[in-house]
């Protein structure tokens, strides 16, 4: 039988509240879509831990064929530079993905972002937040409702002859849940689709082995393309 790719999966982290189940516990969750995403697709996804330690992230790395950054909490404004407004999100989680992000591009294995990780990615590229779109574009439409939440949906196009472009030929919408979106692009990488109001909705670095980022969730809604991007990714992982 043939080996699964090993795909890590970047966990939430859930603080300790008064909840009815783990009252006062922090939890450290993967939804489970996600993981359902790349097990359809061939992959075996493993929910990775929370750490900052060197040690402790060069050997996960040396266990994963692919990293998956997923979505959550907002990115910290400190991890980009930039003074906490209101809008602050868990530094410790920011520099483990970050840490991953840089061992896994260095060890040349595929990256793909989705949501928040499409922002870590830039992020990880030197690159620029927008914190809250809503006071800093203030002609973008609406990007997130607590109301609609995955049914809110915008157009978006993508740039010619590339990945994205040829998987998801014909798609003219996608869903839309985050306040924040990416400002300055990072050095290395390169914009591949747009909302209608011209956020940027996709990136990728042309000089990496196999790096993409989106801003959308393909995990909630598996048609075609979406399943298509998983299964070019963890073919990608598994070619290594």
């Amino acid at each position: 039988m043939q080996r699964r790719p090993i795909i890590g999966i970047s966990g939430n982290i859930f603080p300790a509240t008064d909840r009815k189940f783990y009252k006062n516990k922090e939890l450290l969750v993967v939804e489970r879509s996600m993981a359902n995403a790349i097990l359809a697709v061939g992959g075996a996804p493993i929910l990775l831990p929370v750490s900052t330690d060197g040690d402790v992230l060069d050997t996960i790395v040396h266990k994963l064929d692919g990293l998956l950054l997923s979505g959550g909490t907002d990115v910290d404004p400190s991890s980009y530079g930039q003074p906490n407004s209101d809008w602050p999100g868990q530094p410790e989680r920011d520099r483990c993905e970050l840490g991953l992000l840089q061992r896994m591009r260095a060890q040349k294995r595929p990256v793909l972002g989705i949501c928040r990780g499409h922002q870590v990615l830039n992020v990880g590229f030197g690159g620029t937040l927008l914190q809250d779109i809503v006071t800093q574009r203030p002609t973008c439409h609406i990007h997130r409702s607590q109301e609609k939440y995955d049914a809110l949906r915008h157009p978006i196009r993508f740039l010619p002859n590339t990945l994205l472009a040829s998987l998801f030929d014909g798609m003219e919408n996608v869903n839309s849940v985050h306040h924040q979106a990416i400002d300055r692009l990072g050095e290395g990488l390169e914009a591949a689709a747009w909302s209608d109001d011209d956020l940027i909705e996709a990136v990728w670095a042309p000089e990496d082995h196999w790096t993409w980022g989106i801003q959308w969730h393909p995990e909630w809604d598996l048609r075609a393309a979406e399943a298509s991007l998983f299964t070019c990714f963890v073919r990608k992982a598994g070619t290594e």
